[in-house]
C-alpha cells in the first residue's frame, strides 16, 4: 500500500506549484500580488478553453466518478448507469439551452454571480436576497461533506494512521490559502491536474482491476450472468430503479447544473462557442470514463459482496496498490485525484458562498467597494469552513440524507431562473412557487412519500414549475 504521507506530500506539492505559478504569473502581468473581484470570482473570464473545459469536468467527475458512481452500481446494478448516463445527455441539453443566455446576460451587465443575474432581471434585490441565504442553507451540507468525505478516505486508507483532525486539518490549510490568494484560477487550474489524474487512474486501472480478478471483460461479465443477473437488468438488485424513479432522478439529477459553482464556471466563458466545445468534450470524456466507473461497481458486487457502498472505492484502491509498481502508480493517481477533486470541490462551493453573500446579500441594501467586496467573501469563506470542519468532529447521523435533498431543494428555484428570461416573469411568481416547493419537498422527504414512485426531487420541480406558470400568467393578466 503506498505511503499515505508520501501521497498527502505530493499533493501539497502540486497545489503549491500552481498557487505560486498563479500569484507570480498575476505579479507579472498587474503588479499585484492578490486577485482583484473578478479574478477572484471569474477567473477574469480570460481562461484558455482547454482549462475551462477541464474545470468544468472536474466539478462533474471529480470524486463522484470514482468513489459515488462504483458505490451506486455495486447497490442498485446497472440501472444506476443508465440513469447517470441519461441525466448527464439532459444536463448537456440544459448547458446549452440556458448557459449561453446566462453567460451573454451576465457579460452584457457586468454580472459576477448568478444569482445577481435573477435579481437583476427580476429588478428585486429582495429575490436575490432571498435566493441567496437559502442556497447558502443547500450548500452548507456538501461543504461539510467535503471534509468528512476526506477525513474517512485518509483514515481508512492509512489503517487509522492519520486521524479526521490531522488529515483534515492538513487539507484545511492548504484551502485556506487557495481562498485567500488564488479564487477562481487557483482551483480551474489545479481542476486540471486532479481531472487528468482520475481519468488516466480509472482507464488503466479498471484494465488491471479486470485482468488481475478475471482475465478480460467477458469473463466478468460473464460471471455476473451466472452470480448475480439481476446487476446486468433493471430494477436491480434492490429494485430501485422502476420506470418511474429512472425517469424522475435523471431529471432531478439535471438540477446540478443550477447550483451557483456550476453556473459560474458558464459565467466564466469568453462566448458561446466555449460553451459549445466544453459541451461536447464533456459528452466523449464522461462516455470514458463513466464505463470504467461502472466495471469497478459491477466487479465489487462480486469481490466485496459484504462491504458498504461507499468502501468500495477504498477497497479497489487497496486492491490495485499490490499489483505491481504501475498498480501502486495507478493506485496513488486515483487517491490524489480524489484527494484534490475533494478539495478543489470544497474550494468552488466556498467560492460560491463567498460570492452570494458579498454580490447578493450585502450589496443588495449597502453599498461595498471591490476591495471591500473580496475581504467580506474571504470572511465568509473561512468561517464556512472552519464552521463545516467543526461539524466535521461528530457529523450528525442524517447529513447524508441531507445532502442528497440539498440538491432537491435547488429544484424549487429552477422556474425562477429559467424564467428570468421570459417577458412574463414576475416576481410574485418567482418567491410563491419557490417557498411552496420547498415546503412541499419537506413534507415528501420528512415522511418518505413518493407518489406513483416518482422521487421527491421531480414531484417538487414539477410543482414549482406549474404555480410559477400559473401565477406568470395571472399577473400579466391584471397588469
Amino acid at each position: 500500500m503506498p505511503n499515505v504521507k508520501i501521497i498527502l506530500g505530493i499533493v501539497a506539492s502540486y497545489f503549491a506549484l500552481i498557487l505560486v505559478a498563479i500569484i507570480w504569473e498575476r505579479y507579472r502581468k498587474n503588479k499585484v500580488l492578490l486577485p482583484k473581484i473578478e479574478d477572484f470570482l471569474l477567473a477574469n473570464r480570460d481562461l484558455p478553453i482547454f482549462v475551462l473545459a477541464l474545470t468544468f469536468m472536474g466539478s462533474l467527475f471529480s470524486a463522484f466518478t470514482v468513489v459515488g458512481v462504483p458505490g451506486s452500481v455495486f447497490s442498485n446494478g446497472i440501472g444506476a448507469m443508465g440513469y447517470i448516463i441519461f441525466s448527464f445527455m439532459l444536463f448537456i441539453l440544459t448547458m446549452l439551452f440556458f448557459g449561453k443566455p446566462l453567460r451573454r446576460y451576465a457579460a452584457k451587465h457586468s454580472l459576477m454571480s448568478p444569482i445577481e443575474c435573477v435579481s437583476h432581471a427580476y429588478k428585486s434585490k429582495w429575490l436575490g436576497a432571498y435566493m441567496a441565504m437559502f442556497i447558502i442553507l443547500l450548500l452548507v451540507p456538501y461543504l461539510s461533506l467535503q471534509l468528512v468525505g476526506l477525513g474517512k478516505l485518509l483514515e481508512g486508507f492509512s489503517g487509522g494512521e492519520i486521524g479526521y483532525i490531522e488529515g483534515v486539518g492538513f487539507v484545511l490549510s492548504i484551502i485556506a490559502f487557495y481562498m485567500l490568494f488564488g479564487g477562481m484560477r487557483a482551483v480551474a487550474y489545479t481542476d486540471v491536474v486532479q481531472t487528468i489524474a482520475i481519468f488516466v487512474g480509472a482507464i488503466i486501472g479498471v484494465y488491471l482491476f479486470v485482468t488481475y480478478n478475471w482475465g478480460n471483460i467477458t469473463n466478468l461479465f460473464a460471471e455476473l450472468q451466472i452470480s448475480k443477473p439481476e446487476m446486468l437488468s433493471m430494477p436491480g438488485p434492490n429494485s430501485f430503479y422502476t420506470g418511474a424513479m429512472f425517469f424522475s432522478q435523471s431529471l432531478f439529477l439535471v438540477g446540478i447544473i443550477f447550483q451557483p459553482h456550476m453556473l459560474t464556471r458558464m459565467m466564466m466563458a469568453k462566448d458561446d462557442k466555449q460553451i459549445n466545445k466544453i459541451a461536447i468534450s464533456l459528452f466523449v470524456v464522461a462516455l470514458l470514463i463513466f464505463i470504467p466507473s461502472m466495471i469497478f461497481g459491477l466487479g465489487g458486487s462480486l469481490l466485496f459482496h459484504e462491504t458498504a457502498p461507499n468502501q468500495i472505492s477504498g477497497n479497489i484502491f487497496a486492491q490495485l496498490s499490490t499489483i505491481g509498481i504501475i498498480g501502486t502508480v495507478v493506485s496513488a493517481l486515483l487517491f490524489i485525484g480524489v484527494i484534490g477533486a475533494s478539495m478543489s470541490t470544497a474550494d468552488s462551493l466556498l467560492l460560491s458562498m463567498g460570492q452570494l453573500v458579498t454580490r447578493d446579500l450585502l450589496r443588495s441594501f449597502i453599498v461595498i467597494k471591490r476591495g471591500w467586496q473580496i475581504l467580506f467573501a474571504r470572511i465568509t469563506m473561512v468561517s464556512m469552513l472552519v464552521f463545516s470542519f467543526f461539524i466535521g468532529l461528530s457529523p450528525p447521523q442524517f447529513m447524508i440524507d441531507l445532502a442528497i435533498y440539498s440538491a432537491a431543494g435547488v429544484c424549487a428555484f429552477i422556474p425562477t431562473m429559467v424564467g428570468m428570461f421570459w417577458k412574463r416573469r414576475s416576481t410574485l411568481a418567482a418567491f410563491v412557487s419557490s417557498i411552496f416547493g420547498l415546503i412541499i419537498l419537506s413534507i415528501f422527504a420528512t415522511n418518505s412519500i413518493r407518489p406513483y414512485g416518482f422521487h421527491e426531487g421531480f414531484v417538487t420541480l414539477v410543482s414549482a414549475s406549474l404555480i410559477y406558470v400559473v401565477l406568470c400568467f395571472i399577473c400579466a393578466r391584471n397588469k
